[in-house]
């Protein structure tokens, strides 16, 4: 059996806390950036107000279309996995925002100030790199999307999961509150630069929330991640297994195998499983029990999630 998760005296687990925590500095970063995002793509980098706006409904709509897939896949490694994932790649993304208009100055193509001057970004395609970099962003929100609120779920009981799910909706909200209103005065103080550092801003809240998964968030709930049904399938892997063995046996050793199980099982008091399991061969019966054996483990499990939830 697994140990409960530790939990405080308001009946909440540290990986709850990390989760909500990671929200408010994911929430801070994306509407520090999206605010501006239209902005960002027309006065820094030089894209006609269409071009501005197809841009920005193509990211914001690939960001409610790929947690059906994320999230799949989510499930699959597992919360932590995905959490790191999710924030190293939109770690990347925002500083990719960030150091893109740099690059582009460099190459002579603008200049930035209180007021952008352009002298051939206009005309140039190295100003569409930003889909790729806004892609890594959409990439990773998309993780988060479908993964945070579901680990507050895990992390909550019966008896605790409304007081968990005002937590996070205020940690929400006021991470998107906080972003929005960082970038007025940033502007006010130095102009259309401003689009560019807040992106600096974004990335070193996601790298906090990065760094936060990987020191601090530790889920003893970790049922039913894997590969959906985990024990189950382990578990026809090895009888799987073990029929590729039993093929490579002749049919006489076979049969005297199946003969002395026959005899052996009868022995041992096994009868509760009817005589068609005991002229199973012993790799076949010793698959079933392994089977039997993890399906009781998940089982033992979830009585004392439940168990936990009540004493709570």
């Amino acid at each position: 059996m697994t140990q409960s998760p530790p939990t405080n005296a308001k009946g909440f687990s540290k990986a709850f806390w990390v989760s909500n925590t990671v929200e408010l500095f994911e929430r801070m970063a994306y509407y520090a950036v999206f605010i501006v995002l239209t902005i960002y793509l027309s006065n820094i980098l030089g894209f006609n107000d269409f071009e501005a706006s197809m841009i920005s409904g193509l990211f914001s709509g690939g960001l409610y279309l790929l947690p059906i897939f994320t999230g799949a896949y989510a499930d699959k490694i597992g919360f932590r996995k995905s959490m790191i994932i999710a924030f190293a790649l939109l770690s990347a993304g925002y500083l990719g925002l960030g150091v893109l208009p740099t690059l582009l100055e460099a190459a002579g193509l603008v200049e930035y100030g209180e007021v952008t001057r352009f002298s051939g970004l206009v005309d140039s395609s190295e100003r569409w790199m930003i889909v790729p970099v806004l892609f890594v962003i959409m990439l990773g929100g998309s993780f988060i999307k479908s993964i945070i609120s579901a680990s507050v779920a895990k992390e909550t009981t019966e008896a605790t999961r409304a007081r968990g799910y005002s937590i996070f909706y205020m940690m929400v909200n006021f991470g998107a509150f906080t972003g929005k209103t960082i970038i007025d005065p940033l502007r006010n103080a130095i102009g259309e630069q401003a689009y560019i550092y807040i992106n600096f801003f974004s990335a070193t809240m996601t790298i906090l929330a990065l760094l936060s998964v990987i020191l601090l968030y530790k889920s003893a709930h970790t049922a039913g991640e894997g590969t959906g049904n985990s024990h189950g399938h382990e578990s026809w892997r090895k009888l799987e297994a073990y029929d590729d063995d039993s093929e490579a046996v002749d049919g006489a050793r076979f049969n005297d195998e199946t003969a002395q199980s026959k005899t052996t099982c009868e022995e041992e008091n096994h009868a509760p499983h009817g005589v068609a399991f005991c002229v199973l061969p012993v790799k076949h019966r010793l698959a079933i029990f392994i089977m039997q054996e993890e399906h009781q483990h998940a089982d033992d499990e979830e009585d004392v999630s439940r168990l936990h939830g009540r004493k709570e």
